[in-house]
């Protein structure tokens, strides 16, 4: 079961920090515009609109594993509608349905990469994010790599291939700026959840993505690494 919730802690950890870089961007844009008011500032205002559908569209689809996981720990009190962990999971789909479903919002992320102006800011601006964690580890430069790669691609691609890989891409950014404000985090048991973070959730190098929480190899983590992750996650 502690195997299960570091598990999930890493994937909470990891979605808190992409709404909190989110939410950064519009204090980045607010205080460039009270400076300069008479100035443009492309590319923050580009770089939130991008990270801002991005984070929205991987939040809320991962919710409802996260949640499901969180009730199924609980047992049968955690099914029946008088605990709370029944009703966040019976509400957890909704947050991907409102304001924009799935598609929707991954097509956003498409229109700001392909406007003329916003597209090369919103890019600069994921660059600049990705940069600031380069060489910090391994698999998290390998997908940075394959990111790039990705969006040079699309350059050429056509339109229906662009919507078709439309998902993935936005699935890309997001792992890409998690990982990228995991380890730069700092505090107790900020190291182990990084590394755990791009042991098992990013696809470059040996990191291979798992399919449900709990199924990590024990090369991925060690008892050590679980205690920090699970003390950071529930202090005392």
């Amino acid at each position: 079961m502690q195997h299960v919730m570091m598990d999930v802690a890493v994937e909470v950890e990891a979605a808190t920090w992409l709404a909190l870089r989110t939410a950064a961007t519009f204090d980045a844009v607010d205080a460039v515009e009270s400076a300069n008011p008479d100035e443009a500032t492309s590319e923050e205002r580009a770089f939130s609109r991008l990270i801002t559908a991005a984070a929205k569209y991987f939040i809320t689809k991962q919710y409802p594993g996260v949640a499901y996981e969180c009730m199924e720990a609980l047992g049968g009190n955690g099914y029946i509608e008088d605990h709370a962990a029944a009703r966040l999971f019976r509400q957890s789909p909704l947050n991907s349905i409102w304001e924009g479903s799935g598609n929707v919002v991954a097509l956003d992320v498409l229109r700001t990469l392909a406007h003329p102006h916003e597209g090369p800011a919103a890019m600069a601006g994921l660059t600049r994010e990705m940069e600031a964690a380069r060489g910090m580890d391994t698999r998290l430069d390998a997908h940075f790599a394959s990111l790039n790669g990705h969006l040079s691609w699309l350059q050429g691609a056509t339109s229906d291939e662009q919507q078709r890989s439309a998902r993935e891409l936005v699935n890309m950014i997001a792992r890409a700026v998690q990982g990228s404000a995991l380890v730069r985090a700092e505090g107790e048991g900020s190291d182990a959840v990084a590394a755990a973070f791009c042991a098992t959730r990013l696809g470059g190098g040996d990191g291979v993505p798992r399919s449900q929480y709990g199924c990590l190899r024990s090369a991925d983590t060690d008892p050590a690494t679980r205690a920090a992750i699970l003390k950071r996650a529930m202090p005392q």
